[in-house]
């Protein structure tokens, strides 16, 4: 049996640890307010670091796909500007066929592929009229200096050549063929047909020592030989 002393004793000690645990209880009370906001606080940086991050990475991916599509931008325009090329030659089949190609393969810029279905179908006019069966002597020789214009020297030299067979001794058409070959640094083709061509009429020589086309032979010995230079 405990004494009635010693029962009050623990009576008080327990009384005093209430007390404590109850003083301890309304500390923390008092402080949960500032508690829960400082954390909010660090939950709401954390959300603004993970914004920033993916914003951050969305931005990366849409430069990213800026600079491809830049640069399919760029290679498409160089394939249009290829193909009008061409065109402004006056080589119709191959700029349909450089058009034809563009399309296939860059379809998606829809600018450059309005213009090119354009042009395409430009081609494809004057490609029909160039098919305009040539008869006479005059439809290949016309048309063969329309080729040479064009820098088309080889289908020019086919129909000056159907031309020649036509009239062997018309002295301009050797004459356009020595020219062409000059073009084309053939010189020794050139030589012989411009030989004939003066041959047949001396104006040829006159012609040839004026034509600019065949400055880059004007110092040449056997060229001054073969007009009279010499």
């Amino acid at each position: 049996m405990f004494e009635q002393g010693e029962l009050r004793s623990r009576r008080e000690e327990r009384m005093e640890n209430g007390v404590k645990n109850l003083k301890g209880s309304e500390a923390i009370s008092q402080n949960l307010p500032q508690l829960f906001s400082c954390q909010c606080f660090y939950s709401e940086i954390e959300f603004v670091k993970s914004e920033l991050k993916v914003l951050l990475e969305r931005k990366k991916v849409t430069k990213e796909k800026d600079k491809v599509k830049k640069d399919e931008y760029e290679k498409a325009l160089s394939a249009y500007s290829q193909a009008m090329k061409s065109f402004h030659k006056g080589d119709y089949k191959k700029a349909d066929e450089l058009l034809e190609a563009f399309l296939d393969k860059h379809g998606s810029e829809k600018e450059l592929v309005d213009r090119a279905k354009i042009y395409l179908t430009v081609c494809g006019e004057r490609q029909s009229k160039e098919k305009v069966s040539l008869k006479t002597f005059d439809d290949n020789y016309q048309h063969g200096i329309f080729k040479t214009n064009q820098g088309d020297y080889e289908e020019a030299l086919k129909l000056l050549e159907k031309a020649r067979e036509m009239k062997p001794k018309e002295g301009k058409i050797l004459y356009l063929m020595a020219d062409i070959y000059c073009l084309n640094g053939e010189n020794e083709k050139c030589f012989e047909l411009l030989k004939k061509a003066i041959q047949l009429d001396k104006y040829f020589s006159i012609l040839a020592r004026n034509e600019r086309d065949f400055e880059s032979l004007w110092e040449d010995k056997k060229f001054k030989l073969i007009t009279r230079m010499v």
